[in-house]
């Protein structure tokens, strides 16, 4: 038995989960307010407090909205935390600044490598081709919009 399921708008878990988060609402209220299941946004909540983990006080450090705090309902397969994907697309930023500009092999190979060094849960097929997969490459970009693909401009040198 197939059930079809309405696609949720973002944008309303998150306005959902910050009137939850500053005691504007209750959880039922908000999920009321903006038309989404309780337990979906309780879900989402738990998701959101988890993003970054805990300080050394022990206190709860959350992204700030730039960090794409709201992760995905898809959520479960992540390699990346959000903080750590913002990590990532800061050093492929410094990377083009620099003008060491990396291709798609070679952001796949570092995010590899970058899920080796922290420990991460890393897909069977990622340790077989010892490189991220192009649909998480594709992904990545997806998520990250300020980056760009760019191609290298051929210079021509003349002598005289």
């Amino acid at each position: 038995m197939d059930r079809e399921r309405h696609e949720i708008p973002e944008e309303d878990v998150a306005s959902a989960i910050n009137a939850v988060l500053d005691k504007r609402m209750s959880v039922r209220e908000a999920a009321k307010c903006y038309n989404l299941k309780p337990m979906t946004l309780q879900n989402r909540i738990k998701k959101h407090k988890n993003v970054l983990g805990t300080d050394a006080q022990g206190q709860h450090v959350f992204a700030t909205p730039n960090q794409n705090a709201f992760s995905s309902k898809y959520a479960t397969n992540q390699v990346f935390t959000c903080a750590q994907e913002v990590m990532l697309e800061e050093y492929l930023k410094i990377c083009s600044q620099i003008h060491y500009g990396l291709t798609y092999k070679n952001i796949r190979e570092f995010a590899y490598e970058y899920s080796k060094h922290l420990n991460s849960k890393i897909p069977k097929s990622w340790e077989e081709r010892k490189c991220a997969g192009v649909d998480w490459m594709q992904g990545f970009m997806k998520r990250h919009s300020s980056l760009s693909k760019k191609t290298r401009e051929h210079q021509s040198f003349t002598y005289d």
